[in-house]
């Protein structure tokens, strides 16, 4: 349903990290920023479509269920392919702390994680 309007986000994303700023717009900021809108628009149908059979754990299972094990496959891989800090891993798992990576100097093994734990 929104796959061509996704598409275009993605589009003006890429641009954006190739350069592309027109007259001082970055369209690649916004896009970011209805990308947000859209997944919250997208996780409030989902939340009202589990709460109805399982109550809301049902969403938290689901959820979680649907992105942490894929998370921690790819976090172990990455942290066995780039020189890493071992001693970050429990926090690049754990997810949150990464929000404030910049202030207690976490490395994040999994660039876009930031967006993961954001949504968190």
């Amino acid at each position: 349903m929104f796959g061509l309007y996704r598409f275009i986000l993605s589009l003006l994303v890429a641009l954006s990290h190739d350069g592309l700023i027109f007259r001082g717009f970055n369209p690649g900021q916004w896009a970011v920023v209805c990308f947000y809108v859209l997944s919250g628009l997208l996780m409030e149908r989902q939340f009202h479509k589990l709460v109805v059979r399982g109550g809301t754990f049902a969403f938290y299972v689901d959820r979680f269920l649907r992105v942490f094990p894929l998370y921690i496959v790819v976090v172990l891989l990455c942290a066995m392919t780039t020189p890493v800090h071992w001693n970050d891993l429990p926090a690049n798992i754990a997810l949150l702390p990464l929000n404030y990576a910049l202030f207690n100097k976490i490395s994040i093994f999994v660039g876009p994680a930031w967006s993961l734990s954001c949504e968190f």
